[in-house]
């Protein structure tokens, strides 16, 4: 019986899918891989040949999103802007861990609005501000060789990041808010550390900001909340550049409104190496101070 040769990596992916859908041999696993692919194939060419032209999309429906924009990644793009897939094949893929979540086929051109999954290696939620698409196109058995797949995802959700919040106008206050406390808690689940060249997209507690309408540096010390379903405020201490956190004369409280904004027209920077922010102090009586 003829052989052939297969790196460790391919090797690896073929166990995991045989054991997950019970095949009987590494031989059943390919069989089927390539009559997905047949699939696929066929579902593009009879969708292409009997879809009506798509209709034009009127003004009056109202924005349905920031404007899709070119990916940082080629191949490799966050959900909310996709818009076409080679061959309609698209492999969604966890920024956070770097886990496959699943592969579809899917009709171009593509439009989507929501979409929710969890991802079943991290169990992080992920909506169509974090998932990301692959299509076929990107070279991910080089990438993966190379360690590179990770830093590819997280170069491209950053980038989607900082490009839709940017895109969103004043009149957007609900939306801006919104994406903020969404960016915000996946920087947390990801443990991803914003980079500093890089306008923030949220703010983390312990991390220290430029303030670019001050010139002042802003240390994060906790996140404050009225109740549960209450807007994320966060409580900091302002300071001059040069100095440190605990040379600030006082505390005040950013409501999640004027945070939001602030981020939006990309005045807070992240402090690369600055010093750690103090755990909060209950007993310094400025919790309540209104921020503007």
């Amino acid at each position: 019986m003829a052989t052939i040769r297969l790196r460790d990596w391919t090797k690896a992916r073929l166990d995991e899918i045989q054991a997950a859908e019970a095949h009987s041999s590494h031989d059943s696993v390919v069989k089927s891989l390539l009559k997905d692919r047949e699939l696929a194939a066929l579902a593009t060419e009879v969708g292409a040949a009997s879809a009506p032209a798509p209709a034009p999309v009127s003004v009056d429906d109202g924005p349905s999103g920031p404007p899709a924009g070119e990916s940082a990644v080629e191949d490799m793009t966050v959900f909310a802007e996709l818009r076409s897939a080679e061959r309609g094949v698209l492999f969604c893929w966890c920024p956070g861990c770097g886990n496959e979540v699943a592969h579809l086929v899917v009709d171009n051109p593509v439009g989507i609005t929501v979409f929710e999954v969890e991802c079943q290696r991290c169990l992080a939620p992920l909506d169509q501000h974090a998932l990301v698409g692959i299509e076929i196109g990107y070279p991910l058995e080089q990438r993966l060789v190379e360690g590179a797949v990770a830093d590819d995802l997280r170069r491209c959700v950053v980038d989607y990041w900082d490009r839709s919040l940017r895109g969103l106008d004043e009149t957007a206050g609900v939306e801006v808010e919104r994406l903020v406390r969404a960016f915000g808690r996946y920087l947390e689940t990801f443990s991803w550390s914003w980079p500093a060249a890089v306008p923030a997209v949220a703010l983390e507690p312990g991390r220290t900001y430029r303030d670019e309408s001050t010139g002042e540096h802003l240390a994060v010390v906790e996140r404050v909340a009225d109740g549960p379903a209450a807007p994320e405020a966060f409580r900091v201490r302002r300071f001059d550049p040069g100095r440190g956190p605990t040379d600030a004369t006082r505390t005040e409280r950013l409501t999640a409104s004027a945070v939001a904004d602030r981020l939006r027209r990309g005045e807070l920077w992240l402090v690369d190496g600055a010093d750690p922010v103090d755990e909060p102090d209950p007993d310094d009586g400025t919790a309540g101070a209104a921020g503007s």
